[in-house]
This record gives structure tokens, sequence and C-alpha cells, in this order.
């Protein structure tokens, strides 16, 4: 009973409005979402920042209609909720990519993982939500377990891309001793700036044997 009367409270001073057309009871509408103009290839290749990915797809603009926004208050505000529809971009993404034979599969997904005292603070990390969104979609198999954060860094905002690599260098370690000799892994995150930081997640990886690993973000800021 306490529990419904917070929620109540809660949903009373701060009602869930979405954040494109203002109509009440979710964050993205699914005609708002349809809106979000998805990259028709999205690849992005720069060396050397993701030397050890094979590539990075990137599925939308951040200049995207309502798309920061929701970002922002997915990352930073702890809107968990937004996860779903923003897990269903990535999905959209995909599924073309599966009909134009681009992609085929994965043997395992994971997703960039955040320090405890982080995930602590927010709740969640946003992109295993979205990595489990693509999981079960697509039955690929997820883990989270694989790479660990050794320590807490300096935020990456405002950074230049040289401070950024550096800040992210050694920061992460394999999370468990796991065999993934042969594997394709798809790696997840939310936003990418100068791909440091999944390609630091990408280099574990590689040590551990994978043969193919590919990153996919919402957007590039």
């Amino acid at each position: 009973m306490l529990v419904k009367l917070k929620i109540f409270i809660t949903d009373l001073l701060f009602p869930v409005v979405c954040l494109g057309c203002g109509h009440y009871g979710q964050w993205l509408c699914p005609e708002c979402l349809k809106k979000i103009k998805l990259n028709s290839d999205g690849k992005y290749f720069q060396q050397p920042n993701i030397k050890n990915l094979n590539g990075v797809w990137i599925a939308a603009n951040y200049q995207e209609p309502f798309l920061a926004e929701a970002l922002k208050n997915f990352k930073y505000n702890g809107v968990i909720d937004l996860g779903g529809s923003l897990g269903q971009l990535l999905i959209r993404f995909l599924a073309a990519k599966i009909s134009q034979g681009e992609i085929t599969g994965f043997d395992l997904i994971t997703a960039v993982p955040l320090t405890k005292k982080r995930r602590l603070w927010r709740g969640f990390n946003q992109a295993e939500i979205l990595a489990e969104a693509i999981s079960r979609k697509f039955g690929w198999p997820s883990r989270f377990d694989l790479i660990k954060r050794r320590y807490q860094t300096f935020t990456q905002v405002g950074l230049k891309a040289a401070e950024r690599q550096s800040n992210v260098k050694g920061i992460f370690q394999l999370g468990n001793e796991i065999n993934l000799e042969g594997k394709k892994i798809l790696l997840i995150d939310d936003v990418m700036t100068t791909g440091s930081t999944i390609n630091e997640c990408a280099e574990i990886l590689r040590k551990a044997g994978a043969k193919e690993i590919w990153g996919l973000v919402l957007a590039k800021n």
C-alpha cells in the first residue's frame, strides 16, 4: 500500500510525458519514436581510436529530435523506463542490417561496464539495459561479467581526444576467466565520442580470444 502511494505521489508531482509531443503516459510515445531517423549505414572506422574493434555501428544522429533529451534523461536523470524505447531504436537498426545480409548474428552480447560506485548511484547500467533488449529480441546470449572496471576515473565530459584516451587507459580487466576463442561479440554502449572507452573494453575481449568485436551505440556525440 505504501509503495503504491509513493508511486502515485511521484507520478502526480513528476508526471510521465512524452519528450516529443507531451502526451501523458510514456517518455517516448511510439509515434515520436518513429520520427527518430536511423542511419542507413552507420559504420564508423577511425584508427587508432578503435583499433581493437572491427568497427562501430552508430544507429542514429545525436541531433535527431528528442534523442539527445532522451539520452540525457536515461543516463543522468535515472529514467530507466527510457531503456525500452531506446532499445527499440537499436533493434530497428539491427533488423535492417540483418535484412540487408550485413549481420548474421553474434555469439555473445556484452556492455561497457560501470564502476560499482557509479552503478550504485545511478541504480542501473544503461548499456546493459540496451543490450538486454537486443538479446531478448534476437536470441543472442548476453553476459555482463566479461569486463570490469578496475577503478573510478574522471568523467570523460569536456576532455579532449588525447585526454580521453589517457583517462581510460588500463582501467578495464577481464571479469571472469572465460574462453572467448573464435567468438563474435557485440559490444554495446549508449553514446560514443572518440571511441576510447569502447576500444579499451574491446582490447580486453581481444586478449581473451575474441575473433570479431563490433561496437553498437545509439549516437556519436
